[in-house]
């Protein structure tokens, strides 16, 4: 019998889940912004300085990247500086430095500049420089200082199109200018599972069967059904640690097969993820 098809557990947990970076995010990346900062005076800004923000990813993992960021200021005599950085998923919003999100964990991925949950509140198009992009914006608000922080980013890959800083007497713009490989490409949608015989998994986010998690090149059902219990333990984090599994059940679909995983994170949040596994039913 297939080892995935029913599975019911109920074990307690603790810890949380943190993001993991787009596979699209590697070594030799350029990423450049253009930048605003504004005083405000009487609610108006005044005296803004446009800066150009140039980074270049230096090393890439799963939960870590490190890079260089120039930043240029055209009317400053100075001209401008750079600065080596090195960040990891679920840290607070640094400099400018920071170019993604995950697509399919965004509000664990990136925090404010203090730790601040920024939680999604749409998504709409997203417009700049003569480009448009799906996009989900996601928001904070201290109602009791005003500061706000505001960030998009195009929904499919992650990538950050405009962030925003606003304190009652300044405000930062960011927008995205451009990119040296598009995210969009196929090598950015799939990431390889190294210690797992090449099999490969879809960017998809798994939040829906229509956006399953497409896993590719395993050799065998049990070969398939490990790599679904590794790729969520490297979402995740830690099984019966950091997330349990409730149930597992097999779902066929306009001839295509699907593995619905519902789960529970340690802080009680429910969560389905579906994965496809047309490729590797069935072999033994």
């Amino acid at each position: 019998m297939r080892l995935g098809m029913f599975i019911v557990c109920s074990l307690l947990l603790t810890g949380a889940a943190l993001g993991a970076v787009p596979s699209w995010v590697q070594p030799g990346l350029v990423v450049s912004y253009d930048g605003i900062s504004a005083s405000l005076i009487g609610g108006e800004p005044q005296n803004g300085v446009y800066t150009v923000m140039t980074t270049q990813v230096d090393s890439a993992s799963r939960d870590a990247v490190s890079g260089t960021t120039k930043v240029y200021i055209p009317s400053a005599s100075m001209g401008g500086w750079s600065y080596s950085w090195q960040t990891s998923e679920g840290d607070p919003w640094k400099d400018v430095h920071r170019f993604w999100v995950d697509p399919a964990d965004p509000s664990s991925s990136v925090k404010g500049p203090n730790g601040e949950v920024l939680s999604i509140v749409g998504q709409e198009p997203f417009s700049y420089g003569g480009r448009s992009w799906d996009a989900t914006l996601m928001a904070y608000k201290n109602e009791e200082t005003g500061t706000e922080y505001h960030l998009t980013f195009e929904t499919k890959t992650g990538l950050i199109l405009a962030y925003t800083e606003m304190y009652p007497s300044q405000n930062t713009f960011l927008y995205f200018k451009s990119i040296s490989q598009e995210p969009s490409s196929q090598a950015a949608n799939t990431w390889e599972d190294g210690g797992n015989g090449g099999i490969t998994f879809s960017k998809n986010s798994g939040n829906s069967i229509k956006d399953a998690i497409v896993i590719s090149n395993a050799k065998s059902d049990e070969e398939g059904v490990d790599a679904e219990y590794a790729y969520l333990e490297k979402k995740y984090g830690q099984r019966n640690v950091d997330w349990k599994l409730i149930t597992q059940s097999l779902i066929t679909n306009n001839d295509k097969d699907y593995d619905k995983m519902d789960i529970e994170l340690s802080d009680g949040t429910m969560l389905t993820v579906y994965f496809d596994i047309t490729d590797f039913l069935g072999k033994f």
